[in-house]
């Protein structure tokens, strides 16, 4: 069982601190209220896993399980019942795993008196910020059945759309890795073989099989070097990539790849469209809403200049 600190009073007015073991935080503050001690401040001690927490190791939430939980969570809402009791539904009803470990955290933060948009915002990360804005919008509004909806249904489309450029690119690639698999058993282990006949023959060989030969040879006795270099260019460019510049310059420079560019401008507007038209709806002031799409911009390009139109409104 958890342990927390806690700070408070007692009923004769003393300031008083300590620790106590509780199942969370409310439990805690339910044993120090039948102890005679008013908390002012209740949190995990140090050293110990707190409860409501993100662990540092866990698995991911796919997509599809986020959409259905979120249009569930939408339909119970809905139906009139109650946050927390919803939340509880969600969580009893969902398999044992991550989600259903992050729907009882979120139901304890509810509990504790927690609105929805601020239990799912310490969830590090699983929900984007513009899930948790718009959440919050529809709280503030008194449509966040309504705002759900709509999240779901943008979760549901992100999916399949995913799903579809999956699809799309299994079997290019799966030819690209094939493809290489063979010209590297050709060059590695048939055209030696080759070479002996020639060499045997003496006779004069074409530009393109002497060509052919050599590399065949530096396939078979500096595989290790390609390893080597293939492993610095990776180290490299990760290195790279914490560089705001290098980022900014590449990005600029996918967008005047022929074919590749057009097709990156119409997904990265296609998205910014998408996310600012869905949270304007739900309520989410302009400026904050330009902020959070910004955020969502992949491209480093489209990002710089979508924070300069920002500024300019």
């Amino acid at each position: 069982m958890p342990t927390f600190r806690y700070k408070g009073y007692r009923q004769d007015g003393r300031e008083c601190s300590g620790s106590i073991a509780a199942d969370n935080q409310r439990d805690a503050r339910s044993r120090l209220k039948s102890e005679g001690i008013l908390a002012t401040e209740v949190g995990a001690e140090a050293g110990a896993p707190a409860t409501g927490g993100v662990r540092l190791l866990r698995k991911r939430v796919g997509l599809p399980e986020l959409a259905l939980m979120t249009r569930r969570l939408a339909t119970l809402i809905g139906a009139s019942m109650p946050i927390y009791e919803a939340a509880t539904t969600l969580m009893e009803q969902e398999r044992p795993g991550e989600l259903r470990g992050v729907l009882s955290r979120v139901r304890d933060r509810l509990a504790e008196g927690s609105g929805l948009a601020a239990a799912l915002a310490q969830e590090g990360g699983l929900f984007s910020e513009s899930y948790i804005s718009m959440v919050a919008a529809g709280e503030a509004s008194g449509a966040l059945d309504l705002v759900l909806e709509r999240l779901a249904t943008f979760l549901e489309e992100q999916e399949a759309l995913r799903s579809k450029v999956t699809t799309a690119l299994a079997y290019p690639l799966l030819m690209v890795v094939v493809g290489c698999g063979v010209m590297l058993f050709l060059l590695g282990f048939v055209i030696p073989k080759i070479t002996v006949v020639f060499a045997d023959n003496k006779a004069a060989l074409p530009l393109i099989t002497v060509v052919l030969i050599k590399i065949s040879t530096l396939v078979r006795k500096g595989w290790w070097l390609a390893l080597l270099l293939g492993a610095g260019s990776v180290i490299l460019y990760r290195r790279m990539l914490k560089q705001d510049r290098f980022v900014l310059r590449r990005d600029r420079l996918l967008l005047k790849v022929p074919g590749l560019g057009p097709l990156m401008q119409k997904l990265v507007l296609a998205r910014f469209a998408k996310v600012l038209g869905l949270l304007l709806s739900s309520g989410v002031p302009v400026i904050r809403a330009m902020e959070i799409t910004t955020e969502a911009v992949v491209n480093r390009a489209y990002r710089l200049f979508l924070t300069e139109a920002r500024s300019d409104l």
